[in-house]
């Protein structure tokens, strides 16, 4: 949605959209780190590619639910 923005010159917008991304992507970052602390793996995993045959790192995914988290913000109003 936020490219739809940035097309449409809605650059307030756009830039309201990136900011809450940036902002969502920085907390997963965060959480993530968090919670491997200490148990680093890293390991070589073969691509098949020839510009870059071997890749070193952990295969992970990554999975979101679309419900509201509880205890977030719109679970205040509902409350009070």
């Amino acid at each position: 949605m936020a490219g739809r923005y940035a097309h449409a010159k809605q650059f307030k917008c756009h830039q309201r959209k990136l900011k809450f991304l940036r902002t969502r992507l920085s907390r997963l970052c965060r959480d993530i780190r968090r919670k491997i602390a200490g148990k680093a793996e890293v390991e070589c995993t073969g691509k098949g590619k020839a510009r870059s045959p071997y890749e070193f790192g952990v295969k992970v995914s990554v999975v979101a639910t679309n419900a509201r988290a509880p205890g977030g913000p719109t679970s205040q109003i509902q409350a009070s």
